[in-house]
């Protein structure tokens, strides 16, 4: 694949939409849901988001594969050993768990 890197002008986030959206879900993902009291406890963090966004994660860019690609069987919580993917799933479990049968799903985060 051959890609030529582009220079975008400086404050102007529209220019470039890619890292615009990555930067994005790191904040709805996972800087929404935890409390990070410092740069220490930030690294592991992102690093753990990383490692799930770039193992798990489907992206449209990609016909819906993640980057290292897929194999048939998804991963699960107890594959990644933990850490932000299980935390992330244990809130996506507990808030469809707290609406009542029948109700639509709250509007997404903003």
């Amino acid at each position: 694949m051959n890609v030529d890197p582009a220079r975008t002008g400086r404050r102007r986030p529209w220019q470039n939409g890619i890292a615009e959206r990555f930067f994005a879900a790191v904040r709805r993902e996972l800087l929404d849901r935890v409390i990070v009291p410092g740069g220490r406890h930030l690294r592991p963090l992102v690093g753990q988001f990383l490692d799930d966004y770039h193992l798990d994660r489907t992206h449209l860019g990609l016909a819906k594969d993640s980057p290292s690609g897929r194999s048939l069987e998804p991963r699960t919580a107890d594959d990644a050993g933990g850490g932000v993917r299980a935390r992330l799933e244990a809130t996506r479990n507990r808030s469809r768990e707290a609406r009542p049968s029948g109700s639509s799903p709250p509007p997404p985060l903003r």
